[in-house]
């Protein structure tokens, strides 16, 4: 991944996007000003205009505050409207910031704010259980090395609700997944499906969904491996043995369990010639933060998605095995 300086040198309208965005954000404090002095102005006047009309000898003067007052309030009604148009132009600024600043830092970088990890995709994995609810946003796509990678934010909850004595209906919302789901192209060939879970799945997720990874887990056959540690963390299991033993190498049961101490919870699901990670409660990305200048924008953006795109590295996936390219 490419640093900050370096894309904005590959791509010099970040600079503009950015002093584009600063402009309208400063734009935002004397235009609230005016609008919010304009229409204590308007309700002073129009208060004033009531009392004098109140006193019936006032005439027609009385009006005049009243008429002041009015157009107080329109003004104060155009500034408000030119504070939102501020506030549209600086969303889409930063918008637009962020997702040249993927496409600049990566190879076949692409930033979807709508896209997302399909929940066919998450179930086909077996880590998880279908949930009521499902969401999944923040999607972004790339390659590092020989590696191609996607990651989004992921929310699945269930949700049961309740009537009280008193015909009163609440809901309950139970989280079953929130965090980040990492998918990317695995270094091996394999056929087999093959999970990584938690050892302790009961224990950290309540008998329901506990058992129910355990179930899923049993559908293939529990995997022994020659690593106390990551056993004492994990427990895998897959259609094929053979598979497993193959796929999960010492090196990268060692790397897992580093990976897990970091992510508590995490899981892992080898599958179609891939590996996904499901990191739960970890950190949202690309989101807005002060900045100076440019740069410090742009740095602060690829550090919040550099932890995942540099799970590539991490894992060591770009070391190929034999044929697999």
């Amino acid at each position: 991944m490419r640093n900050a300086r370096e894309v904005l040198a590959a791509d010099p309208s970040l600079a503009e996007l950015f002093d584009e965005m600063r402009a309208a954000e400063e734009a935002r404090w004397p235009l609230g000003c005016t609008a919010g002095a304009a229409f204590l102005a308007a309700l002073l006047l129009l208060f004033a205009s009531c009392s004098a009309l109140a006193d019936r000898g006032s005439g027609f003067a009385a009006f005049l505050p009243a008429a002041a007052g009015v157009g107080l309030g329109v003004f104060g009604a155009l500034r408000l409207f030119k504070l939102a148009g501020a506030d549209e132009r600086a969303g889409k600024c930063f918008a637009l910031f962020v997702r040249r600043t993927v496409e600049a830092a990566l190879d076949d970088g692409r930033y979807i704010p709508d896209g997302g990890i399909p929940e066919s995709v998450v179930l086909a994995s077996g880590l998880y259980p279908a949930a009521d609810e499902y969401e999944s946003f923040d999607l972004v796509c790339g390659k590092e090395g020989r590696t191609e990678f996607r990651f989004a934010q992921v929310l699945s909850e269930d949700v049961e609700t309740e009537t009280d004595s008193d015909g009163n209906v609440h809901e309950n919302r139970t989280t079953v997944f929130s965090g980040i789901w990492f998918i990317a192209d695995f270094n091996k060939h394999f056929k087999s499906r093959t999970r990584v879970v938690p050892d302790t799945a009961e224990r950290l997720f309540g008998k329901g969904l506990g058992r129910w990874m355990q179930n899923a887990g049993s559908r293939g056959r529990l995997v022994e491996l020659e690593s106390p540690e990551f056993e004492r963390m994990y427990a895998v299991y897959s259609d094929s043995q053979q598979d497993a033993r193959y796929v999960l190498s010492p090196t990268l049961l060692e790397r897992l369990a580093t990976l897990g101490k970091t992510h508590r919870g995490l899981r892992a699901a080898f599958h179609d010639g891939c590996i996904a990670l499901a990191l739960p409660s970890a950190p949202p990305y690309l989101r807005k933060s002060p900045a100076a200048t440019a740069e410090a924008l742009a740095a602060a953006l690829l550090r919040s998605i550099a932890p995942y795109v540099g799970l590539v590295g991490t894992l060591d996936l770009n070391t190929r095995i034999w044929t697999k390219e």
